[in-house]
C-alpha cells in the first residue's frame, strides 16, 4: 500500500481497515505553516461477511490527516494505530 492509501488489508485478507477523515486544511498565503483540524474515522471490517466490527474515531489538530496510513494489522485481527511516530503510544484494537 502506498503512503496515501485509504484501506489496509490484513495479511490473511480476512480483515480490512477503511481510513477516512473530515475537517479543514488551511495553507496561509503566500507561504506559511499548514493548519489541519478535524476528525478521523477508522472502520474495521470482517471481509468474508462484510460486517463492520469496530469504529475507531478521534480528533486531529496540526498534524496531517494521513497519519492513519502508519497503521497496520498484526496476527490477523489485531489492528495497531500509532499515536506517536516512535510507537511509544498506540491504540490496539482486537476484533472478532
Amino acid at each position: 500500500m502506498g503512503p496515501l492509501s485509504s484501506t489496509l488489508l490484513s495479511v490473511d485478507k480476512a480483515y480490512l481497515a477503511l481510513l477516512s477523515w473530515d475537517g479543514t486544511v488551511k495553507i496561509p498565503e503566500p507561504f506559511g505553516s499548514t493548519h489541519y483540524n478535524g476528525h478521523y474515522f477508522i472502520d474495521l471490517y470482517h471481509v468474508p461477511t462484510g460486517r463492520r466490527l469496530a469504529l475507531i474515531r478521534g480528533k486531529f489538530k496540526d498534524v496531517a490527516p494521513g497519519f492513519g496510513t502508519m497503521s497496520f494489522w498484526i496476527e490477523g485481527p489485531r489492528f495497531i494505530l500509532p499515536a506517536s511516530e516512535d510507537l511509544h503510544r498506540f491504540v490496539l484494537c482486537e476484533v472478532r
